[in-house]
């Protein structure tokens, strides 16, 4: 995947636990960057224990890649941006004119992400799709229940949908898995307590609650019936930079995956 260098932060966005920013690459696109570094977890609006580093960016870029494996093509492009002594010098100088918490937070996030980042490609005229959930195609809707079943992401509601419309080209994208993995949680877990019985809680754990907002169309939705071994996702993962912390339990990680994927059981609340 092609790795680009940050010519100009543009703005921090007003979404996002991780204070994503906004930055031309030097491939002069525009790209939301998502950095390796995340101070904590919100949850239900609290704030909890620091999560292993690298946990947001590792799995949300796996789920680019995996989706693009599945040949989805609703998904925006992504590429590496790397930060480097430059780019923190640039960032310094451009967040040194905002005191707001979201751009101090951005700042503390860069400088704690030398090395290669996430960018995803900002998608020109688009809007969160909270009044078009009607309108959403079912393809979209049925891929979105079966990656999120797959992946353990419910971070996908009313108010915060993480599916974009484009008004440009009048699509739909989903984009923003930085949460998956039940809610990060799993990759602590795996990381303090590499055993077979924590492996296997997840293999078949339904993750959905009413407040998913495709609740009620988890048991409609078309499951995908294609399987994935466990070789075949660590290929998929060595696609990763190898010093994403999480590489570390990428066996078990892909074990869980592979289990997951096409398993009816995970779509069935028993």
């Amino acid at each position: 995947m092609e790795e680009l260098l940050i010519n100009e932060f543009i703005s921090v966005t007003e979404y996002g636990a991780s204070c994503p920013v906004i930055i031309k690459a030097s491939d002069n696109n525009t790209y939301v960057l998502k950095t390796r570094y995340q101070s904590n977890l919100s949850l239900d609006g609290n704030a909890v224990a620091t999560i292993l580093k690298d946990a947001s960016i590792f799995i949300e870029t796996l789920s680019y890649l995996f989706l693009q494996e599945m040949n989805f093509t609703h998904i925006p492009e992504i590429v590496y941006i790397n930060i480097d002594e430059a780019a923190i010098e640039d960032a310094k100088t451009y967040f040194s004119k905002s005191n707001d918490e979201r751009s101090k937070m951005a700042l503390e996030n860069i400088q704690n992400s030398r090395g290669v980042n996430l960018g995803v490609k900002w998608i020109d005229d688009s809007e969160g799709a909270f009044s078009k959930f009607d309108a959403i195609p079912k393809n979209i809707q049925e891929m979105a229940v079966n990656h999120d079943a797959y992946v353990m992401n419910v971070d996908r509601h009313e108010s915060n949908p993480n599916i974009l419309f484009s008004k440009k080209n009048n699509k739909f994208y989903l984009i923003d898995f930085g949460n998956a993995f039940d809610s990060l949680i799993v990759f602590d877990e795996l990381y303090d307590k590499d055993n077979i019985t924590t492996l296997e809680m997840y293999f078949d754990k339904y993750i959905f609650d009413e407040n998913y907002l495709l609740f009620n169309e988890i048991n409609n939705a078309l499951k995908y019936k294609r399987s994935f071994s466990k070789n075949e996702i660590l290929k998929i993962i060595e696609m990763l930079p190898p010093q994403w912390e999480p590489n570390s339990i990428k066996e078990v990680i892909a074990e869980i995956l592979a289990k997951r994927i096409g398993n009816k059981e995970i779509f069935e609340n028993a």
